[in-house]
């Protein structure tokens, strides 16, 4: 009897043992299963983005990270470059759009007003002025042996414009544009603390200017300021003034428009 009694205790644990073997393959199987689903699941996104560096252009890599990796190196170092243009380009765009307004080429001003702020311009007020400073081809700078023309008017703007915004800065935000051969010219905006004739303030501080190009230099100027202007409007107007006292400055050193002005009204 008792070797019956072990005899039946041994194929229930040999059933047991038979049964736990099966749930754990079958466990086994399952988790195997489910872990090569998850790899697939979690390889979708490594895979759509080596299937997109690849597509993009031609990069290197010993395996899918390092594809990826190179090619993202890779974009990155192409943003960097435009952006490197583009801030290069920055000063022949802002150059266009203030020409545009003094040409009045542009009529949207307040489209005009935002794409001066995108390319960095905020105006501390609405009040502007223009001045042309015109280079006498008689000065003996121009005279000098051994550079052309060209060199001798770049040189003779680089004088003009430098000098000019430095003793301006105080009062105005001051934007040179190189418009004409033989001129240089200056929008003007009055910041906050401006004094209270911005315009004849300008003329002085032009006035030192052509007294320094002419002792340091051998440079002669003359220059024509326009009257105070009220927006972005007005620009083509502040050019024009300009333009007019500029005319009147070949008799004199300099002229404001303003002077201009009362002159024919007396008249």
């Amino acid at each position: 009897r008792d070797c019956l009694l072990s005899r039946g205790l041994g194929d229930v644990y040999k059933r047991q043992i038979r049964f736990l073997a099966v749930v754990f393959a079958a466990y086994l199987a399952i988790g195997a299963g489910l872990a090569l689903w998850l790899s697939k699941r979690n390889y979708r996104p490594v895979r759509a983005l080596k299937e997109l560096a690849v597509s993009g252009g031609a990069v290197s890599g010993s395996n899918e990270y390092e594809l990826i990796r190179h090619a993202l190196q890779q974009h990155m170092q192409a943003g960097q470059d435009l952006s490197h243009i583009l801030e290069q380009q920055r000063p022949i765009l802002l150059r266009d759009h203030l020409a545009a307004l003094l040409r009045r080429q542009t009529m949207d001003i307040d489209t005009a007003q935002q794409e001066l702020q995108q390319l960095g311009v905020e105006f501390e007020t609405d009040q502007f002025l223009c001045a042309i400073v015109a280079f006498d081809p008689d000065s003996p700078l121009f005279s000098v042996t051994g550079t052309t023309m060209e060199e001798n008017l770049a040189m003779a703007k680089l004088i003009v414009e430098n000098v000019g915004c430095e003793l301006l800065s105080s009062q105005f935000q001051c934007y040179k544009l190189d418009m004409f051969n033989n001129q240089s010219l200056f929008i003007l905006c009055a910041k906050k603390n401006a004094a209270a004739q911005p315009d004849d303030y300008a003329a002085k501080q032009l006035e030192a200017v052509m007294q320094f190009a002419e002792q340091q230099f051998e440079l002669r100027l003359i220059c024509g300021v326009s009257q105070p202007e009220t927006g972005l409007a007005r620009w083509p107007m502040c050019f024009e003034e300009a333009g007019l006292a500029l005319e009147c400055a070949h008799f004199l050193p300099w002229a404001m428009y303003a002077q201009v002005k009362r002159a024919a009204t007396k008249e």
